[in-house]
């Protein structure tokens, strides 16, 4: 609450207290002493909550002053000192997988991992598309899939610990492609600098038998 509003509630309160109290002499009509009574009661229970919500917005206002302050101390560079994003790498070990125990790949996993400028795989938010293309195909039919998550629903696919340290996605080869040799193309929007990095990764799949026939 602004000051100078706080201090004309304050006044205002002021005065009907010191009506009331003058009415609390009289010494005829008790029941009228009873109901000033209850509204000086309830006036004094009114300036104790104003008084508590004041209270609570100056600690509010102190907090944000001094945050304020921190942050003008560390400078317009503070988010370049940070672990950021600068590039990004698809793991060795995406490519092709069988997950209906049927001859061939039916679907595809790939691993993404952030890198700082050091090379170091960091735990970075943010959004992701990947595309998956079958460039010995025609013109028009190289795209075989794409994918695509928000930051909230892309963090859902980040695994971390002693032996992961990656995003992990396993996407399924509906429809299969015509050709074993597939790229796949992925795209990190980094949630912090809002920078995008992206990174292309050959492999080769194994198609069902009737697929390498046609």
């Amino acid at each position: 609450m602004p000051r100078v509003a706080y201090n004309s509630a304050m006044t205002r309160l002021c005065g009907i207290i010191v009506l009331l109290l003058a009415c609390l002499g009289c010494e005829n009509a008790q029941p009228e002493h009873i109901r000033l009574r209850k509204e000086l009661d309830l006036a004094e229970q009114r300036i104790e909550d104003l008084t508590r919500k004041v209270e609570q917005q100056t600690a509010r206002i102190d907090a944000q002053a001094e945050q304020i302050e921190t942050l003008q101390q560390l400078g317009e560079t503070r988010v370049e000192k940070c672990f950021a994003v600068e590039s990004l790498e698809i793991g060795r070990h995406s490519g092709g997988i069988d997950t209906d125990k049927q001859p061939g790949h039916d679907a595809v996993v790939v691993y993404l991992k952030p890198r700082d400028a050091q090379g170091a795989t960091i735990k970075a938010a943010g959004s992701i598309r990947i595309q998956l293309f079958d460039l010995a195909a025609d013109e028009g039919d190289r795209l075989v899939g794409q994918w695509a998550w928000d930051v909230d629903r892309a963090r859902e696919h980040y695994a971390s610990g002693m032996l992961a340290n990656h995003y992990s996605f396993e996407l399924p080869l509906k429809p299969r492609p015509a050709h074993p040799d597939l790229t796949i193309r992925a795209e990190f929007t980094d949630y912090l600098t809002g920078r995008t990095f992206d990174a292309s990764k050959a492999f080769t799949v194994t198609l069902p038998p009737a697929a390498m026939d046609e």
